[in-house]
């Protein structure tokens, strides 16, 4: 059985330092007190969001990058599953990686960039263009990232690749009916057969305000779920 904690939690905006040390005491309180196998934090976990200018701060999306290196030594014993600014040949992506005893086991770029109402994405990141699952436990996990799982063809490319549970980091802001509109768009998903893991933050940015919503869908006896 494999034991998903499910860390849905207000981090700040451009404080690197202090959402390194808010992952490190919930991946701890999971590990120790939760007894899990992995915790999966929200989408760009480690600066917040949204981030805005200041991802096109070199040093900031340095600090970022070298902060996913101390993490990954800081908290042994759990896999950690962490969105991050990730640089890499001139462009950025928002990265999810995944981290096991100092060691990276996946990473993947987020490929459904959104471009509307409050979201600006495409300012800023790169897409990327192909899913990634891994092996832990196991079990084979896929990654995905907020606007992903509004679009089928990501998902069903995740089924075809062979996973088995689908993990997705969100920073999805409220309103009024999105609770709903979330869960009605999972739910349209049920033909793939994949279940899925949906993390949120919580918390309030400027005028955006996170409600996180936390949920998990449809899922076997092979899992186990609980919030750290």
């Amino acid at each position: 059985m494999l034991k998903i904690a499910l860390a849905q939690i207000n981090f700040v905006v451009g404080n690197i330092a202090a959402n390194l040390d808010t992952i490190a005491r919930a991946a701890i309180y999971a590990r120790d007190q939760l007894h899990a196998d992995l915790v999966v934090f929200p989408e760009l976990t480690l600066i917040g969001y949204p981030a805005e200018d200041l991802l096109l701060r070199q040093d900031f999306i340095q600090e970022a990058n070298q902060a996913v290196y101390e993490l990954a030594e800081r908290v042994p014993d759990i896999a950690l599953v962490v969105g991050y600014p990730e640089s890499m040949d001139g462009k950025l992506y928002n990265s999810v990686i995944v981290l096991h005893h100092g060691v990276v086991l996946a990473n993947y770029r987020k490929q459904a960039l959104p471009n509307y109402g409050v979201f600006d994405e495409q300012r800023y990141f790169s897409a990327g263009t192909t899913p990634c699952v891994f092996e832990f436990n196991s079990c084979f996990l896929g990654l995905t990232v907020c606007e992903d799982v509004w679009h089928e063809s990501i998902i069903k490319a995740n089924r075809d690749a062979g996973a088995e549970l689908l993990l997705t980091l969100n920073a999805s802001p409220f309103h009024i009916g999105k609770s709903r509109q979330r869960e009605d768009i999972i739910c349209k998903h049920r033909t793939y057969g994949l279940p899925m893991i949906y993390v949120n933050q919580v918390g309030g940015q400027d005028e955006l305000i996170f409600d996180g919503a936390s949920f998990c869908q449809r899922c076997s006896r092979r899992y186990y779920f609980q919030s750290a």
